[in-house]
């Protein structure tokens, strides 16, 4: 039996409590909020991890705005005021909008978990609204493209019919402006 080398994606870095100081009571809700991430909602690492940089960098801001480590029971005394200035913070960074908007659900996934364990309990953040993000429109091909593409979408078909057919398929969908669902239903 021969054995292949296998390469395994290396698992991401934990959240990185040493990054910021907080209060022992904090850092073990922390803890318990990572395992009911992975636990409980089957939250991949690589979410664990990107979660717990957003919170790290929240902590981090508590820690300079309050003047020290920050516990629960300084998570439950935060103001509107608080978040308004660590998303301003945050903006002033550089950091986009879908990145503000991420922190914030951290945020807020955070401290819903602490409340439904009686861990900590405050309604600031039911004050903010999160930023509003652009919605992109798709931009329509060019006429050039448009006909390449129509000449090309039966080349990847057997016969002469399935060519047939899925340039009649692309004609429909692209003349018509349809969405996949709204031809398969016609």
């Amino acid at each position: 039996m021969t054995r292949k080398n296998h390469t395994f994606p290396a698992l991401p870095e934990p959240i990185p409590l040493a990054r910021f100081s907080a209060a022992e009571d904090l850092r073990a809700a922390i803890g318990l909020w990572a395992a009911w991430l992975a636990g409980e909602r089957r939250a991949s690492a690589h979410t664990i991890v990107a979660y717990g940089r957003d919170l790290a960098f929240f902590l981090e801001f508590l820690t300079e705005h309050l003047g020290g480590p920050p516990g629960l029971a300084a998570i439950g005394g935060l103001r509107p005021a608080d978040f308004r200035a660590y998303l301003a913070r945050r903006a002033g960074e550089g950091i986009d909008r879908q990145s503000l908007a991420r922190a914030l659900s951290v945020l807020r996934g955070f401290l819903r978990f602490l409340q439904r364990r009686q861990l900590a309990a405050t309604t600031a953040l039911a004050a903010l609204r999160s930023p509003k993000l652009p919605h992109h429109v798709p931009k329509p091909l060019t006429v050039e493209d448009a006909a390449c593409s129509l000449d090309s979408a039966g080349e990847l078909a057997g016969s002469r019919w399935q060519r047939k057919r899925d340039t009649a398929i692309f004609t429909l969908l692209y003349g018509c402006g349809l969405r996949l669902s709204e031809a398969l239903g016609l």
